[in-house]
């Protein structure tokens, strides 16, 4: 149910709304069992200031590409909204006041085998958040994420193996906007090298290749990749290998 409900007051509306400054992010990552029925969103909203009227609310839903449905003499495709978690009401966000503000949420999911046509490597996520004021409300930010890029940024590998030679320090800070500073604690020599990967497991950035490191050293990320492009705001995963090890962080760059 749309209101305007003529496709040309809709898309007024719609420009409308977006000449109205956004002050707000929403970052995404999940993690889901290895059959993809089940596991956990995570949701990072940044707010820049005030967003607008409160209360907020906090939505997310399951959805499909594209499934077939059949009705009379029509075979059509639909983009079902399949469950919202935690349910339709969604989740009260509260923010403090003291901005920038970063909130996180991880919200559990379960899919139903009994769902029409369900394929559970078609499911993204849909998640926004928005002012509720009766019948006036307001989206203020939006994202989606496919299930199938979950598991590709981990706060702590799994298995998680320690070397007893080298470890990620705390990064700080994190989020950050324009540069992160990440530590690397050496307890005795070893060639290590350091990368930053996108949700799609894709190198973007080597920091450090395949040098000798004999004490804790300090590098930096300036949110750039490798051609000297700035990255999109998002969630990054910073890895460290070598000696057949490897420690990894997540690392959220915000605007």
């Amino acid at each position: 149910m749309f209101a305007p409900t003529s496709s040309t007051a809709l898309n007024t509306a719609y420009a409308t709304a977006m000449t109205i400054p956004c002050h707000v992010e929403i970052l995404l990552q999940g993690t889901a069992e290895p059959d993809l029925m089940s596991g956990t969103l995570g949701i990072t909203i940044i707010a820049e200031q005030e967003p607008g009227a409160s209360p907020y609310y906090l939505h997310a839903a399951a959805c499909s590409h594209l499934v077939p449905y059949s009705y009379s003499y029509f075979s059509e495709f639909h983009y079902p909204l399949r469950k919202m978690y935690p349910n339709y009401n969604g989740t009260l966000v509260t923010f403090s006041g003291v901005y920038p503000e970063t909130l996180q949420y991880n919200i559990p999911f379960s899919l139903s085998a009994s769902w029409w046509h369900l394929e559970p490597d078609d499911i993204y996520f849909a998640v926004w958040l928005q002012t509720n004021k009766g019948t006036d409300k307001q989206i203020h930010q939006s994202e989606n994420i496919e299930i199938t890029v979950f598991n590709s940024v981990e706060e702590t590998p799994s298995p998680v193996v320690s070397s007893g030679v080298f470890a990620l320090g705390a990064v700080y800070p994190n989020p950050f906007s324009d540069v992160s500073f990440i530590p690397v604690l050496v307890e005795k020599p070893a060639v290590i090298s350091l990368k930053i990967f996108d949700l799609t497991g894709r190198a973007v950035r080597d920091l450090f290749s395949e040098s000798l490191v004999e004490n804790d050293i300090v590098l930096f990320w300036d949110g750039k990749d490798d051609s000297g492009a700035e990255m999109n705001a998002g969630i990054y995963r910073i890895q460290l290998t070598g000696d057949g090890f490897r420690d990894s962080k997540t690392i959220i760059k915000i605007r």
